[in-house]
């Protein structure tokens, strides 16, 4: 009797051991499909077999398309495909054009010498390491990088076990982009992927309390009861105008995106393309002697956010960026041609000069 007791013990604790992972399972799985449903809704995330195929196997290409859109960089890596050539044997045509961003970026690598693994089965650690090393986290491996994404706070340690535990499917790519687009651009700014891709314009926010979740693609601009205010327009036109050059290279002397962009060639191009100057005014000391001097606290996104003593010249400043707000800016660098960077980090917070409004 007592074994028979002790036995139905075991069978009761057994049976809510397993009734408690399934419903931690379903509440998982949940998590996939509302994800999955709200980056649809964005446009970041299309269907398959007409439905959003949550349950399918994710492929090792599917998770580099999803960190070109999440990085807002679609767009661009279409237009200027031509511009890069990848190195891989096993990438559809059709995909060309977002492994020729990623790979020109540096954040992808093949399997193998000459193959990308294109259709294989990937994991959340895979997908994580790209994240972290777009957001310049480069020093993280492989086989930490999704336990560090706890330190960053972007996973519990309960959902990273989770994610090890299950299969990587398209839900899970959903639920980690999801996740993704709430987190810091990089270790040096608090501004969100979110954040650049709601300012220029690729998803709008229609929550009057302006929650991430309520986020819809943009259509339409939506029936104004008063006029908008034209500087803001224009301010948003000239962001989306130079977010389109992300990628291009940097050249001394460039003025356009054929030929690879300096600095004031940069903000000159994307400003007059814009229509927010009727003129091409040249360098930095002549960018700034032509707008209005702007605080700091005062600074706007769209405005431009000047540098000096970057390198040796008699010139007062050295160095002009689009300024993106919450201490980011878009421009040309040397190293990595047109890119975001954070102007009050080591480098050029000591060499931060000021604001001007054109």
């Amino acid at each position: 009797m007592k074994s028979i007791r002790s036995l139905f013990i075991l069978l009761l604790i057994s049976g809510t051991m397993l009734l408690g992972s399934a419903m931690a399972f379903a509440g998982i799985e949940d998590d996939y499909n509302t994800a999955a449903k709200e980056l649809y809704e964005f446009g970041l995330f299309q269907g398959k077999d007409d439905s959003l195929a949550v349950n399918a196997p994710c492929t090792k290409l599917e998770c580099a398309v999803m960190l070109v859109r999440i990085l807002g960089a679609e767009s661009y890596a279409v237009s200027t495909s031509s511009y890069y050539q990848h190195k891989f044997f096993d990438v559809p045509e059709w995909a060309d054009p977002y492994i020729n961003y990623l790979h020109a970026q540096e954040l992808i690598t093949g399997s193998g010498s000459t193959g990308f693994g294109s259709a294989n089965q990937t994991n959340a650690d895979t997908f994580a390491l790209l994240i972290l090393r777009a957001m310049g986290y480069g020093d993280v491996t492989l086989s930490e990088a999704l336990s560090y994404t706890e330190t960053i706070g972007m996973f519990s340690k309960e959902e990273i076990a989770e994610l090890k535990k299950v299969n990587f499917t398209r839900g899970t790519l959903a639920f980690m982009a999801r996740r993704t687009l709430d987190m810091p651009l990089s270790k040096d700014t608090d501004q969100t992927f979110f954040d650049i891709l709601t300012l220029s314009g690729m998803i709008e926010n229609n929550s009057a309390e302006g929650m991430p979740a309520l986020l819809a693609v943009k259509t339409a601009a939506p029936a104004q009861v008063a006029p908008v205010d034209s500087r803001t327009q224009l301010n948003k036109t000239v962001i989306e105008q130079s977010r389109k050059y992300l990628g291009i290279r940097y050249r001394s002397g460039g003025r356009s995106p054929s030929t690879g962009f300096d600095c004031s060639g940069f903000v000159n191009y994307v400003l007059t393309q814009s229509k927010a100057h009727s003129q091409w005014y040249g360098g930095c000391d002549a960018l700034y002697a032509q707008g209005t001097a702007v605080n700091a606290s005062a600074a706007q996104p769209g405005d431009l956010v000047f540098f000096t003593g970057t390198y040796a010249t008699s010139k007062k400043l050295t160095h002009v960026g689009i300024y993106l707000g919450n201490g980011q800016m878009i421009h040309a660098s040397s190293s990595k041609g047109i890119s975001y960077a954070n102007i009050y980090d080591s480098y050029w917070g000591g060499h931060l000069y000021g604001f001007a409004r054109w």
